[in-house]
């Protein structure tokens, strides 16, 4: 079985109902309303500094090949200032409408990788993996209805919202969302 295999086996897991996460390798904050946004995710991550970065953002599919390909995308963070920063740890994460309410619950941290500190230098770029089961896994599953996913940096709160329209993203009640660590090269957003 592929490693991207039991990626994709991981987001489908963490909402199926008879199922409880093991509580040391997914942490889910309590589910939002729509009108809220979600509390921060407790995290374990180093108090890097990264006061100078800002960050735009863009997305691709983790492998263009894969049949479920839909599933696994990454983000890819570029710093746009003149000053390099260090980052590290998991993004707060989750999908929102296009009023900027959130949809379809919360997003898991994979927690069970390592946390890393990745130097973002002026105009370099770190990597956030982001995990979920579309249409292409479960054909007949609800879609969440999202516009965009927001993350926001672990050290500097900054909030990016990248596009997901094209996305036919199910529903939690059919499989759950998951984010990764940041990663500095989007070969190693799962090591």
């Amino acid at each position: 079985m592929g490693l991207l295999t039991l990626l994709l086996a991981a987001v489908g897991l963490t909402a199926c109902a008879d199922a409880a996460p093991d509580a040391t390798n997914l942490a889910s904050p309590a589910s939002p309303t729509s009108s809220e946004t979600p509390a921060a995710i407790a995290s374990t991550t180093p108090d890097v500094p990264a006061a100078g970065c800002d960050f735009t953002s863009t997305r691709e599919i983790f492998k263009q090949d894969y049949p479920e390909s839909d599933g696994l995308f990454y983000i890819k963070l570029t710093n746009t200032t003149s000053t390099g920063c260090e980052l590290s740890g998991y993004p707060d994460a989750d999908l929102i409408d296009s009023s900027g309410l959130t949809v379809g619950g919360p997003v898991s941290q994979l927690n069970d990788i390592p946390d890393q500190v990745v130097s973002v230098e002026p105009g370099g770029a770190a990597y956030v993996l982001i995990g979920f089961s579309g249409r292409t896994r479960f054909p007949n599953c609800n879609l969440v209805g999202a516009d965009a996913i927001r993350i926001r940096i672990p050290q500097t709160g900054q909030e990016i919202l990248t596009d997901v329209k094209d996305l036919l993203i199910c529903d939690p009640d059919t499989a759950g969302f998951l984010t990764f660590n940041i990663a500095p090269t989007k070969d190693n957003v799962i090591s």
